[in-house]
């Protein structure tokens, strides 16, 4: 992705962030999030439709991510290292620290950390789709649990 295109993305996502500490997505106006973040409301829809599109390709991008990482944790052998996918998992909360730490810091935010289980979760259950035994259910209920531990 070109530089630039990540860096109004960036802006974009920080501006939608801090708005969220003070009004509910609902409320949130194209108008206002391109003014804080900077931009143009052209360039705003140069890369989404709507606000909620925002919000839906920072989760995306961030289980695209999990998923990508938890395939490479995984040993030539078939078992898995749990540590290097922890390490992942900081480095990924680091790169989108402003998030995190807003998350962790306002109750505001409680529908976003269950967004973060349910993102976690459907990464694992990518991932495990074809190597977990048993049902499909007993693996849902199993990565449900986890992805509910780990966050």
């Amino acid at each position: 992705m070109d530089r630039r295109v990540e860096r109004t993305k960036r802006h974009i996502y920080l501006a939608f962030f801090d708005l969220l500490k003070k009004k509910t997505m609902d409320d949130i106006t194209i108008t206002e999030l391109a003014a804080a973040a900077d931009i143009d409301r052209r360039t705003f829809y140069k890369h989404y439709n709507t606000v909620i599109d925002v919000y839906n390709e920072f989760k995306q991008q961030i289980e695209d991510q999990l998923t990508h990482d938890l395939l490479e944790c995984e040993r030539p052998d078939g078992t898995f290292d749990f540590a290097e996918f922890f390490l992942r998992l900081e480095t990924i909360m680091e790169s989108h620290r402003p998030f995190f730490e807003k998350l962790s810091s306002d109750q505001t935010f409680m529908f976003l950390r269950f967004d973060c289980k349910v993102i976690l979760e459907n990464a694992l259950k990518r991932f495990y789709e074809d190597r977990f035994p048993g049902t499909g259910e007993e693996r849902d209920v199993y990565l449900s649990a986890l992805a509910y531990a780990i966050t």
